[in-house]
């Protein structure tokens, strides 16, 4: 598994609360550290099954560390349809990381005749 600098500057920054936070009990630490690394882990990768033109597809999303900015990335699959392989790289916004990934595999799909661009319409744009 490959772990991101964004996971290890946040693991750090809450290592460093919890030993700084003052806590009534210790069982609050953990529940602190607990929440975090929950959020942390379902923000960092996020895998969504969708359906584009009535075909199953796979858009994964996941976060890098660009300097101290956290960038957004996603790909888009349809592993039922073709090998094609949308991308959707180093945006700030999630949705649009996720939206340019699947305007990428449609401008793909175009390009190799799977669908007409009348089709793709809806996504290019």
């Amino acid at each position: 598994m490959h772990v991101t600098k964004a996971c290890v500057v946040v693991v750090m920054v809450v290592m460093v609360m919890v030993a700084v936070v003052p806590t009534s009990t210790k069982a609050g630490i953990g529940d602190i550290f607990q929440d975090v690394a929950e959020s942390l882990i379902s923000e960092t990768f996020k895998v969504k099954e969708i359906t584009l033109l009535d075909h199953y597809c796979v858009l994964s999303r996941y976060i890098k560390l660009r300097g101290l900015k956290l960038k957004y990335r996603a790909t888009l699959t349809c592993p039922e349809w073709s090998t094609l392989k949308g991308r959707g790289d180093e945006s700030s916004s999630a949705v649009n990381a996720e939206n340019n990934a699947i305007r990428n595999y449609m401008e793909q799909a175009v390009a190799n005749g799977l669908v007409t661009k009348e089709e793709a319409q809806p996504w290019l744009h």
